[in-house]
């Protein structure tokens, strides 16, 4: 008998906004440089956003340009080129978001003295979507005012139970016309280190193009327990929203679902790109106490981009003693499945 689920829930998936073209300012000081208008929720869903900004140099002076994304007037995103030649940079936004109607904006702020002296700030090839899985706990983009506390159940599923559940948390610090820094982050009491962050600020220049950092965060944490979120210090207001589920992918191996179906059964997972086409690997198996390598702590392996169909049949090896691990930062797991025998 096939016991399938599908955890990436397609009817509620939608991409909202998808402009390619770019948008740029290079004058002094914070303005709008695009809108791109409203996006409307009828339900708490988590967004997903990929957009490429760039610096462009006439080679000349100027030192900084920056730029901000907002949601609903919220920062989600953005940061500071400091010096340096054109350079171009792709940016990958995974948030929360209640229902609602938002209005999504780009600000830029360029540096500009003269036509042989200035910075330009582009935000180009925008896209922005919403998905919907199983198992979802989140919490919407605010301003950090207070400790958050998360809890994601421990759900049964055919091929088991929810073991862990990735947190993704996103921070962007808004300083206005002033020098913006990052918070620190614990979970349960333990500080984090940014898994990605863009933090470059420079300061006293004719123009006020500072004042806007960010970075994320995404961790395996326990599923069915509380997990306390903290921010404290930096410079600015922090705009926090977390996204916990199993079936987002992390940067590093996590273990979704402790294995729990009759021995001689075929487990099946396939994993999908989402915001991004990363490598993911699924694996099964443990790493040893003293490792050789992955041929030898893993009784199968599959790695690979776009749609990934992996499949392992448990004959010898008990299912009760073996672990399945995965990772690729930008996809995530989409369907579960085992064919019990």
């Amino acid at each position: 008998m096939l016991l399938s689920e599908q955890v990436r829930r397609f009817p509620n998936e939608k991409n909202l906004i998808n402009d390619a073209a770019g948008y740029s300012r290079n004058a002094c000081g914070w303005a709008q440089i695009k809108n791109y208008g409203n996006i409307t929720l009828t339900q708490d869903s988590i967004v997903i956003l990929t957009y490429a900004a760039a610096m462009f140099s006439n080679g000349g002076g100027g030192h900084t340009c920056a730029h901000r994304i907002k949601v609903g007037g919220l920062d989600v995103s953005g940061f500071q080129f400091v010096d340096g030649g054109s350079v171009s940079e792709n940016v990958v936004v995974i948030f929360f978001l209640a229902a609602g109607t938002y209005a999504v904006t780009a600000d830029g702020a360029g540096e500009y003295y003269d036509i042989n002296n200035y910075r330009t700030i582009t935000v180009s090839n925008f896209k922005l979507g919403v998905v919907d899985f199983s198992d979802v706990v989140g919490f919407s983009v605010a301003a950090y005012s207070t400790t958050i506390t998360k809890n994601l159940p421990a759900r049964k599923l055919a091929i088991g139970t929810i073991k862990n559940g990735v947190m993704h948390i996103q921070v962007t610090t808004n300083n206005v016309a002033a020098v913006a820094s990052l918070p620190t982050v614990s979970v349960d009491g333990v500080t984090l280190s940014w898994t990605w962050s863009k933090t470059t600020q420079a300061a006293g220049y004719s123009c006020n193009s500072y004042g806007s950092v960010c970075g994320r965060i995404d961790i395996p944490l326990t599923a069915g327990a509380d997990h306390t979120i903290t921010l404290s210090g930096g410079a600015g207001t922090h705009y926090i929203s977390i996204a916990f589920t199993p079936w987002i992918l992390p940067t590093s191996l996590s273990e979704p679902v402790t294995l729990d179906f009759p021995q001689g059964s075929t487990l099946y997972i396939t994993t999908e790109p989402l915001v991004t086409d990363p490598t993911k690997d699924v694996k099964i198996g443990k790493t040893r106490a003293i490792s050789f390598g992955d041929t030898t702590d893993y009784y199968s392996t599959t790695s690979g981009t776009g749609i990934l169909n992996c499949n392992y049949t448990f004959e010898t090896v008990e299912v009760a003693n073996c672990v399945l691990l995965v990772d690729g930062y930008g996809g995530c797991i989409s369907i579960i499945g085992v064919d019990v025998r």
